[in-house]
């Protein structure tokens, strides 16, 4: 028996959903876009710890009008595609593959994405330095970033670099996940903290998922800035600040309302489409919980 659809919601209805001032007029939003950013399941972004990003990082947050004026860099020929580059160098194997980064950043971005296979650094050297606390090497983000931009291959949107080896922004800082410029299309990131032998702590089970886990969320929200996606302050997101693992867990991997308006403006995906796209890679890393929420608003919107 054939299923009849939904009548779409009028226009008065859409005039009376509850959203986050951020998000911005729905009037000229596509019904399908205009479902997904008034679904359920969005969490508010919760209190700061004392250690967490916004405890120490006060951030007013950027809402959709801001992004729009803030003239973001949005995909188009040439400059088409995500470039996803394995940095040379580290002491241990990577530990998820540039071709599972490749596939989620196309899946998550809704935009074409590609494999460098040499060292996107050439022989220019970032600086270095011992960490004090793990004795071990760091590379310095804001050089290799101005390295990756003097190098930017003819058709990318954006390269988006991973390491071994740890990172640090700046001589004030002890560490950095990753870092990424908003307007210079470039970014890096490490795996370095991600596995428990970098703490020489012995491996526990379920390391190597949670450690895929941590590698897409980051690269990701990385891959954000370069859209132009300040950090998000207005729900639990994947743009949310990080001070350390345990605040970096706890964030979910999915964009909220205001982030998703924000790169469908960019690149017009259909949101049931892109759901499932990244639903089908949840499923083949074993990110069940991840990939349950993503079905949940896949049957909403369906």
């Amino acid at each position: 028996m054939a299923s009849a659809s939904a009548p779409a919601p009028s226009a008065s209805w859409w005039a009376n959903v509850e959203t986050h001032p951020a998000l911005g007029s729905l009037e000229g939003l596509p019904e399908p876009m205009r479902r997904a950013v008034t679904t359920k399941g969005f969490a508010p972004m919760p209190k700061p710890g004392p250690d967490d990003w916004l405890a120490s990082h006060p951030e007013k947050g950027q809402s959709f009008v801001q992004f729009v004026e803030s003239r973001p860099n949005i995909p188009g020929q040439p400059r088409s595609s995500i470039v996803i580059a394995a940095l040379k160098g580290g002491e241990r194997p990577s530990i998820v593959s540039a071709e599972l980064l490749r596939d989620y950043a196309s899946a998550f971005y809704a935009t074409p994405a590609k494999v460098i296979e040499t060292s996107a650094l050439g022989d220019e050297k970032p600086l270095s330095r011992t960490n004090k606390h793990t004795k071990k090497l760091q590379l310095k983000t804001p050089d290799i970033l101005a390295i990756l931009a003097k190098r930017l291959p003819d058709d990318a949107f954006c390269v988006m670099a991973f390491t071994m080896i740890d990172l640090y922004p700046d001589d004030d800082w002890n560490y950095v996940f990753g870092q990424a410029s908003l307007k210079e299309r470039v970014g890096v990131f490490s795996f370095a903290r991600y596995e428990s032998s970098f703490f020489g702590e012995a491996a526990k089970p379920g390391d190597d998922l949670l450690a895929k886990r941590r590698a897409l969320g980051v690269m990701a929200h990385e891959i954000g800035h370069m859209f132009g996606l300040a950090h998000c302050v207005h729900y639990a997101c994947a743009m949310n600040g990080s001070n350390n693992l345990s605040e970096t867990d706890r964030a979910p991997l999915h964009l909220c309302p205001i982030c998703l308006r924000k790169v469908w403006s960019s690149v017009k995906f259909d949101p049931v489409q892109r759901y499932g796209a990244i639903a089908k890679i949840y499923a083949d890393v074993g990110l069940e919980t991840d990939k349950k929420w993503v079905d949940e608003r896949i049957a909403e919107l369906t």
